[in-house]
């Protein structure tokens, strides 16, 4: 695995907001309307912490109609 790769996973999971979101995709895959009521923050802030996670490749997001299904990638780690 690559240092980058690395380190990408590792900068996003420095956060707490990140850390929690995985930790609640570790038993099942959410949508993310589940997700951002767990936390007091707008959906822009919540959409660009999943951005974070899905660029280090922590997490996947798929389309179902207007709302995205959340779920873990394999180990990234």
């Amino acid at each position: 695995m690559a240092a980058a790769t690395l380190d990408r996973a590792f900068d996003a999971l420095a956060n707490d907001c990140r850390r929690d979101i995985v930790l609640r995709l570790t038993e099942q895959p959410l949508e993310t309307p589940t997700l951002l009521d767990a936390y007091d923050m707008s959906r822009q802030a919540f959409n660009r912490h999943l951005k974070v996670l899905e660029d280090a490749g922590l997490i996947e997001r798929e389309l179902h109609g207007r709302v995205h299904r959340v779920a873990l990638v394999g180990p990234a780690i």
